[in-house]
């Protein structure tokens, strides 16, 4: 339960927040993102949530009331956008004060893959200005498959939680009640199934009541098919009526599957993001209607030499050291993408947490930067996770062999034009070791790989916005007369060097303004106020 004192460092920091109609930034260098130029000794006027005004303090008009920010010469840009993360990594962290965690690092937009249903909540209460936190678009709840049991008996768990078993159960136990008072074991018998035939039905289809009991029980996280089709199109359908900005393909889907399911996501108007099968040659997922693949690393079961793609076994998990990469098909896997229109997330600092955790767990974990991050996790992934589990004594292959493959690979797809974005991964309860302050280490490894710093901030920046645009949302990612006013100020600038976004002054997102300083109290205060 949050202490009193927390609430009242929010009610202290909201005190100090702008939630004026009209902000100005005044004395500052404006890197609009638009193209790779700065504009120098600038203000900046920002209305109901909007940029409306560019220009130098001559020529600009600030309205009357309006709130002044003293920008000090810094250097203002578009805030940076996280296309890959999750919320809610388990059934008790619930808490919308998670989002602190993303938007004190400067991500003034997340895209969460797998979205809980609360997330739709909690995306109108950070509108509202109700929770503090970045803006939020949710991609449905995963679908999974269990083609040829890949995933598992796990993948059956998973797509049930515990509304799955409350809801039948008591609407059974409601019919028995009803009827008690025959007091006949066929009554009492016919009560019960009637009760938990409703439930499962409500269940299954996700209609109300049950939706109304969705925020409650958090169901569901991930739906589990066996190789069926029409459920998979029912559930997105079900997406597209709730709210949910668009749907994440994962693993074990048949083909026939991932391509219905691409099918009717397009069908909805829904965006869709997701895993790489290893059973589903590459050209044809690539041009089953998927708009993005989540992860550049989805990429590496089709270029492992010697593996007999849709017959071998999947060796992600024990035998993967033995699998060379073949860097000579990376420019016919470009072609794929190119020809089809995907778009990639990078996700390398997520390779690079895991193999860094297989090498050096203890000294990885003592770094000051998973000071910022919650510690509960931090300290379970000590005691389980991936790296302690089945990809253990992989660290020295990914880290030689699979990183540097995965940044070449990216490096190319960026100068055939393919649209790539950044994602930390971070949230979740499986991407160990990934936490909110990777977007700056995603950046830097873009950077690495052979991006300028200006096509590696526009990949956080303008190249979300677009995407985003194609999922239905408002203009962001250029700071630009007409854009979203989500807004980093910096101490010097990130064209010069990317690691500047690290050094923030403040954070706007949706007009309203939040002194770092303060940002980084409510953390603060966040982690102690609990029992972790």
């Amino acid at each position: 339960m949050r202490t009193v004192w927390l609430f009242a460092a929010m009610l202290m920091a909201f005190a100090s927040t702008t939630f004026a109609q009209s902000t100005a930034v005044t004395d500052v260098n404006v890197i609009p993102m638009d193209s790779e130029r700065v504009l120098t000794d600038q203000v900046v006027v920002v209305e109901d949530g909007k940029i409306t005004g560019i220009g130098p303090e001559t020529a600009i008009e600030v309205p009357d009331g309006s709130t002044i920010i003293q920008g000090q010469g810094g250097y203002l840009m578009p805030g940076l956008a996280d296309m890959h993360m999750h919320l809610v990594g388990d059934f008790t962290y619930r808490d919308p004060e998670q989002l602190l965690f993303f938007l004190s690092q400067g991500t003034t937009t997340i895209r969460v893959l797998g979205a809980p249903p609360i997330a739709l909540k909690w995306r109108e209460d950070v509108l509202s200005g109700d929770v503090v936190g970045p803006r939020i678009y949710a991609m449905g709840p995963t679908l999974i498959g269990n083609y040829d049991d890949e995933m598992g008996f796990g993948s059956i768990l998973l797509g049930f939680n515990v509304a799955r078993f409350v809801v039948p159960v008591l609407l059974a136990l409601v019919f028995v009640v009803v009827v008690r008072r025959y007091r006949s074991r066929r009554g009492f018998l016919i009560a019960g199934l009637a009760g938990a035939t409703s439930g499962a039905f409500l269940v299954a289809t996700e209609q109300p009541p049950l939706n109304i009991l969705n925020p409650v029980f958090d169901a569901p996280q991930a739906h589990a098919f066996e190789d069926r089709v029409s459920p998979l199109r029912s559930v997105i359908r079900s997406y597209r009526a709730r709210g949910f900005d668009g749907v994440k393909l994962y693993d074990g889907l048949s083909e026939a599957q991932l391509l219905s399911a691409a099918d009717e996501a397009t069908r909805q108007g829904l965006y869709s993001t997701g895993h790489l099968l290893n059973h589903v040659p590459l050209e044809t997922q690539l041009s089953s209607g998927m708009r993005e693949v989540a992860h550049v690393d989805e990429f590496l079961s089709h270029h492992w030499i010697g593996y007999n793609l849709g017959q071998d076994p999947d060796p992600r998990f024990s035998e993967i050291q033995d699998y060379p990469v073949d860097p000579a098909s990376i420019p016919a896997t470009v072609e794929l993408v190119t020809k089809n229109g995907v778009s990639v997330v990078s996700n390398l600092s997520t390779d690079e947490a895991l193999y860094r955790l297989l090498l050096d767990l203890e000294g990885t974990l003592a770094e000051p930067r998973f000071g910022e991050f919650r510690q509960d996790y931090v300290q379970g992934w000590k005691t389980r996770g991936r790296h302690l589990g089945p990809f253990a004594g992989q660290g020295e292959h990914r880290r030689d062999v699979f990183q540097p493959f995965l940044s070449a690979l990216v490096k190319a797809l960026h100068d055939a034009g393919v649209l790539v974005t950044i994602g930390t991964d971070a949230g979740g309860f499986t991407p160990e070791g990934s936490i909110p302050s990777d977007i700056h280490r995603e950046l830097e490894l873009l950077v690495e790989a052979g991006f300028t710093n200006f096509e590696a901030l526009a990949a956080g920046t303008r190249s979300a916005g677009r995407i985003i645009g194609e999922m239905g949302g408002g203009r962001q990612g250029t700071l630009t007369v007409g854009s979203a006013a989500d807004l980093i100020l910096l101490t010097s600038n990130p064209l010069v060097d990317v690691s500047a976004t690290r050094e923030r002054a403040g954070v706007m997102v949706s007009g309203r303004w939040f002194a770092q300083e303060d940002l980084n109290r409510l953390v603060a205060d966040y982690q102690s106020s609990r029992d972790w």
